[in-house]
């Protein structure tokens, strides 16, 4: 299986959203929510627009928006975020490849947001939310594909970010147990969160359907999400995370399941496990396929 790789240069954020004559900032994924960047100019109403680009001549034109994407991103409780860090990626290529991440202005007081995009075809949308005030976030991550004239809204419902209720401080190898049954394996020394270090502490929760933006993996329902702070989380060296699940899920004895991580960056699903509902429907006989769960993002449950 193959893993998400960028393959940008500093001058493709232009060429993907368009800029302005004089580009500055940087390209932040720590859930800071700084978001200006080449990419394009930001605002403080939550505008990323397109921008200008120079000429050879100094002349100035202005690229065409092919397609937009508005939004309002909130927590659970309907409120804006403190620091969203919002980041649309891609084009996505068919080996899954992201030609660059570009940061997105959000508005601080509603949480509304809106992107000029210049190229189309498959892009992830992607938000992360560092730990703030005692409050742990998870994020969002989720494919959307753009066509000349689109003009996609995710406002009603809007994007919500779950927040962890409780964390477990990891000190060496460490079982984290979560609502719905899950547990998990990770030795803080062999994982890494988006900043590069080493995890500290790991959480978790059972997500409602409605806060859901993938809701069907290959023609199968999702019955179950999971979401995790850090978002992101990395097993090292392509390794992956030992967990179980000792819950039926509501579902009955030798139902077959399947098991789909979420691939932060460019939203890619990744089969990580299947599963059988075990003979008294107490648990789910689980066994490793591909990598294995190898990122703390959601993890997702269909019916096999």
């Amino acid at each position: 299986m193959k893993r998400f790789a960028f393959v940008s240069s500093l001058v493709l954020p232009c060429l993907l959203l368009g800029c302005p004559a004089d580009p500055g900032g940087e390209d932040t994924d720590d859930g800071t929510g700084s978001t200006d960047d080449e990419a394009g100019e930001s605002t403080d109403e939550g505008t990323t627009e397109a921008g200008e680009t120079t000429d050879d001549d100094g002349s100035t034109d202005t690229a065409e928006d092919l397609a937009t994407i508005t939004g309002v991103i909130l927590d659970m409780q309907g409120a804006a975020l403190p620091t969203p860090g919002v980041q649309l990626c891609g084009p996505i290529d068919d080996e899954g490849n992201v030609e660059a991440c570009i940061p997105v202005s959000v508005d601080d007081s509603s949480g509304a947001f809106s992107i000029g995009a210049k190229k189309t075809g498959l892009w992830s949308l992607k938000v992360v939310h560092g730990s703030v005030d005692d409050r742990n976030f998870a994020g969002q991550a989720f494919q959307v594909t753009l066509s000349e004239g689109d003009a996609l809204d995710f406002s009603d419902p809007a994007i919500v970010i779950p927040e962890v209720s409780a964390t477990t401080v990891l000190d060496g190898l460490t079982q984290v147990n979560l609502d719905g049954g899950l547990s998990l394996s990770i030795d803080p020394e062999q994982a890494q969160t988006p900043d590069f270090l080493a995890p500290t502490a790991l959480g978790g929760l059972v997500v409602d359907p409605q806060f859901w933006r993938v809701d069907e993996v290959e023609g199968a329902a999702v019955i179950q999400a999971w979401a995790f702070s850090p978002f992101g989380t990395k097993a090292k060296d392509e390794g992956s995370f030992d967990f179980s699940v000792d819950d039926s899920l509501g579902l009955d004895a030798g139902t077959a399941l399947n098991f789909y991580e979420i691939e932060k960056d460019n939203g890619s699903l990744h089969l990580v496990a299947t599963g059988v509902v075990n003979a008294d429907a107490s648990a789910v006989d689980l066994s490793a396929a591909g990598e294995g769960l190898h990122e703390l993002t959601w993890l997702l449950v269909t019916e096999d």
